[in-house]
Parts: structure tokens; C-alpha cells; sequence
């Protein structure tokens, strides 16, 4: 009886953020998890610039999945969120006005 019992409420305002990072989180990590794992097929999706870099193209592809694995894996985690929040975004962006 005499214990310190506390009651939590999370309203659905406090937990759509985290549900909403923990979710595209997961998105980004299964992308970047794909383009480690499968490079060839993603190699078709690189932009027609990518010829004048002085790299494979499957090692472009993994280099970029491993960069979304990294920023997936802060984002997921809550570690550094606003700036791989940032960043994911820029990086997504540039990707699609570059299909």
C-alpha cells in the first residue's frame, strides 16, 4: 500500500516523432542493408555521371549503402538525430532529382 507508484501517460504527440524515426530508420537501413548486399542490381540506378568518377560502380553502391547503414543506425538509435535526420534528407533528396 504504501509504495511510490507512478503513472506514466505518453500522449500520442509524444510518441509520433519516435515512431516516425524508428520507422524510417528502419526503411534506411533496409535500403542500405540491400545495396551492401546486392550492389549488382543497384548498380543500374546509379546516375549516368558516375562514369566520370574514379570508382566501380558496385563499390560506389556499397560505399553509399554503408553510409545509410551508419546514419540508419544513428537515426534508429537516437544518437545524433537532428544532423543524420539532415543529412538523410539532403542525401534522399539528391537522389531523387537525380532518377
Amino acid at each position: 500500500m504504501g509504495g511510490s507508484e507512478m503513472e506514466v501517460t505518453i500522449t500520442r504527440k509524444e510518441i509520433a516523432p519516435i515512431v516516425l524515426r524508428i520507422g524510417l530508420s528502419f526503411v534506411i537501413l533496409w535500403f542500405g542493408f540491400n545495396q551492401i548486399f546486392n550492389a549488382g542490381y543497384w548498380v543500374g540506378w546509379l546516375p549516368s555521371w558516375h562514369h566520370r568518377m574514379m570508382v566501380a560502380p558496385s563499390s560506389l553502391v556499397i560505399s553509399n549503402g554503408i553510409f545509410e547503414v551508419i546514419l540508419g543506425g544513428f537515426l534508429l538509435l537516437g544518437i545524433f538525430t537532428r544532423v543524420s535526420a539532415i543529412i538523410l534528407a539532403a542525401h534522399i533528396t539528391f537522389i531523387a532529382l537525380n532518377l
